[in-house]
């Protein structure tokens, strides 16, 4: 091997290697940024209302036991529903009052 040919070779082994690095902050992971809100809420005040709303979410989470139905119903067919428009004709067409009420 000729002297050229070493130092290229040399060189190339000795070559440093070149990494990028990034100047900037992170990308974030999602739209809402709860190092700033922890940073905002770090006084007795703001750990109080953070408190408050996490015991306010555990007593209706645990006291609200029931179903949560506004409302109940069922799906009818053609057939009732014209049961039902004939029965509301009939009742308009009669007049008749509920003694209770009057």
């Amino acid at each position: 091997m000729s002297f050229h040919y070493k130092f290229l070779l040399n060189q190339a082994l000795n070559q440093p290697t070149i990494t990028k690095s990034q100047t900037g902050s992170p990308i974030p992971r999602s739209s809402i940024d709860l190092g700033g809100l922890f940073k905002q809420f770090s006084n007795p005040e703001g750990l109080l209302t953070i408190d408050g709303l996490i015991f306010i979410l555990l007593v209706l989470r645990f006291v609200g036991g029931g179903k949560g139905k506004i409302t109940t119903g069922k799906v009818c067919g053609v057939a009732e529903k014209l049961a039902a428009t004939q029965l509301a004709l009939k009742q308009i067409k009669e007049r008749k009052h509920n003694k209770v009420c009057l």
